[in-house]
C-alpha cells in the first residue's frame, strides 16, 4: 500500500507521513472519498487517519519490531482492511487517469 501511494502521489515520504501528504489537505494528491458537499471534508480526514493508522498500528510494528505472531484471525481482519484500502487506491488511480485525459483532451 505504501509504495504504491508513493507511485500515484509522487510523492516519496514513508509511513503516516506520506498518507498526510498525499491523502490531507483541501486538494489531496489522491482522492479516495466518495462524499460530495458538507460530509467531504470528513471523509477525506477519516481516510486519511485510516491510511496513517493502518501505516503506524499495523505496518510499523511488523517492519520495526518486536516481532510478534499475528493470530490468523486477526491477521484476516487486517488484509480485509488492507483490501479495503487498496480498493479506494483504484478509485484514486482511476480519477487520475480520467484528470490526465481530460488535460491531454483525448477521449
Amino acid at each position: 500500500m505504501e509504495h504504491r501511494v508513493q507511485t500515484l502521489s509522487g510523492i516519496s515520504e514513508v509511513g503516516a507521513k506520506l498518507m498526510g501528504a498525499a491523502l490531507g489537505s483541501d486538494t489531496p494528491k489522491l482522492v479516495v472519498t466518495r462524499a460530495t458537499g458538507p460530509s467531504l471534508r470528513s471523509e477525506r480526514e477519516g481516510f486519511r487517519d485510516l491510511f496513517k493508522g493502518a501505516m503506524e498500528a499495523l505496518r510499523n510494528p511488523r517492519s520495526h519490531g518486536p516481532h510478534f505472531a499475528d493470530d490468523p484471525e486477526e491477521a484476516q481482519e487486517m488484509l480485509a482492511l488492507a483490501n479495503m484500502l487498496m480498493r479506494r487506491l483504484d478509485e484514486a488511480e482511476a480519477n487520475l487517469g480520467a484528470q490526465l485525459t481530460e488535460a491531454v483532451g483525448t477521449p
